[in-house]
């Protein structure tokens, strides 16, 4: 699972998602925390599509991910988009290369309002709730 996919991604406890809403209009239950397994986050190199990460830009929560990042150990991200960051190739690539390239291949990913574990296996989230939690 890539770090774009994890940046969308909020727990779906439906008693989570009930009081998890901030006066703000943020969400407790966003974003999941990354808990990688023993060597479960490799980064797998992928060719630069400087289109895509034009694109992927302006969708993403930096604030999310940049809490991510620092979380990971990954990489150092300002607080806030630099002015002009969709002309700099060099920012392009490095923001490309973190939510593109970076894949959590074995571990969790932790609500940090309830707790809720979703398994992330072989790459792939296991988002499904059991009857009790719908």
């Amino acid at each position: 699972m890539r770090l774009v996919t994890q940046n969308l991604l909020t727990c779906q406890v439906k008693a989570c998602m009930d009081t998890a809403a901030t006066p703000d209009g943020g969400f407790l239950s966003y974003p999941l925390k990354v808990v990688p397994d023993a060597g479960g986050l490799k980064q797998v190199a992928s060719p630069f599509d400087e289109g895509v990460a034009k694109s992927i830009l302006p969708r993403l929560d930096w604030a999310a991910l940049r809490k991510t990042a620092a979380e990971l150990g990954v990489a150092a991200l300002p607080e806030e988009v630099p002015a002009g960051a969709e002309s700099d190739a060099g920012f392009l690539r490095s923001v490309y290369a973190l939510v593109f390239d970076i894949h959590l291949e074995e571990g969790n990913l932790l609500c940090p309002h309830c707790g809720r574990a979703y398994p992330v296996r072989k790459g792939v989230p296991n988002m499904l709730l059991r009857d009790d939690e719908m």
